[in-house]
């Protein structure tokens, strides 16, 4: 196994309470992982990744991990 890159990203947590933020995404999983995936030279993480492992204390955080990470097509939201 290789590591190509290494990224980290923090928030304050100011998305969960103090404006429009529904949950649905971590926008600093998504900035970090296009972040690291520049660095690694990875322009299409779907096709270029062949393992990856998340984790989350719960399932639907992992899976929405995994939207943020650009491995899984993100879900069409209804804007509720």
């Amino acid at each position: 196994m290789t590591v190509k890159a290494l990224q980290l990203a923090l928030s304050s947590g100011e998305e969960m309470g103090y404006n429009a933020w529904d949950g649905d995404h971590f926008v600093t999983a998504s900035k970090c992982s296009s972040m690291a995936y520049a660095e690694a030279g990875i322009g299409k993480p779907r096709e270029e990744i062949s393992l990856m492992e998340a984790h989350d204390c719960f399932s639907i955080t992992e899976l929405v991990t995994m939207e943020d990470l650009h491995i899984s097509e993100p879900v069409a939201r209804s804007g509720m």
